[in-house]
């Protein structure tokens, strides 16, 4: 509470970002107001340089690309052989340099106004870097962009924006069947996301993945608003209603996850004398 109202008392990018901040955001706002930024994840620190809240949301390390980092990286380790991977959104780069740490060619991309800050982090954190390490200007509305070359598609926080959903989908479908795709987010509007991973069928089969096995630094506060998910591209032929339930799965964990969280807002809202506890939800 102390360090957020810290923050927030200094003003500037800060106290604009706590006012367009969803609840979860305001969880992690702390991370946001560091300049600099170290990440361990199994046993390899990451050092990033991060906008100091200039309205650019491609300049921050967010919780749920930690989350992602963790997963790629075990994921990575249990591949019998090394390949292509494409990060989207990739933002300070990190799940992308985990995936090249791990000998994985990666071409890690970002919208051409982020991509100084993806450019700065991978030169930060090169001598970590095993694979190739490529980045590129992507936008995901350029027909001429597809997913067809790569085993692996990752992503972090890229469905928080439900106007990008129609140049997201199409992209996505552009990924080989034999491809996994590892997307992670942060619990923003459970509504968006739910319909995001509903308007997927019967293109995708999804499964949202167990975090506990992970030492994420977080609380289960924190982790409440962060999931993982693995999908992979439905061959025609098999597209059918028989793949519906998984995404149904995904949805309905969603849905409880809004439950609990209804339930600790009301709590703090009884807890609170001045109301300030509400502020983390």
């Amino acid at each position: 509470k102390l360090q957020f109202l810290y923050f927030i008392g200094r003003g500037g990018g800060v106290k604009k970002m706590e006012e367009s901040a969803t609840g979860s955001d305001i969880l992690f706002m702390g991370e946001y107001g560091m300049r600099e930024r170290c990440v361990t994840i199994h046993d390899v620190e990451w050092v990033f340089k991060q906008s100091r809240m200039d309205g650019e949301l491609s300049g921050w390390v967010w919780p749920s690309a930690v989350v992602l980092g963790w997963v790629v990286g075990k994921w990575i380790f249990d591949q019998p052989k090394k390949g292509r991977a494409v990060e989207l959104g990739a933002g300070c780069g990190l799940v992308g340099m985990v995936a090249s740490a791990g000998g994985w060619d990666v071409v890690s991309t970002e919208m051409e106004k982020g991509i100084k800050d993806l450019e700065r982090n991978v030169n930060l954190n090169k001598d970590k870097l095993k694979g190739n390490m490529e980045v590129k200007i992507c936008d995901w509305e350029d027909p001429s962009f597809t997913l067809q070359d790569f085993d692996l598609v990752i992503l972090s926080d890229c469905i928080n924006q439900r106007h990008l959903y129609p140049a997201l989908h199409r992209l996505l479908k552009t990924a080989s069947p034999t491809a996994t795709i590892l997307l992670s987010s942060q619990i923003r509007q459970l509504s968006s996301e739910r319909s995001f991973f509903s308007s997927l069928l019967p293109s995708f089969t999804t499964t949202e993945l167990s975090l506990v096995p992970y030492p994420i630094p977080y609380t289960s506060q924190h982790m409440n608003y962060l999931y993982a998910v693995e999908m992979c591209r439905t061959p025609s032929s098999a597209q059918t209603p028989a793949v519906v339930p998984e995404a149904a799965a995904i949805c309905a964990a969603l849905a409880e996850r809004e439950k609990r969280q209804t339930v600790v807002a009301e709590c703090a809202e009884e807890d609170s004398d001045e109301g300030v506890d509400s502020i983390y939800l």
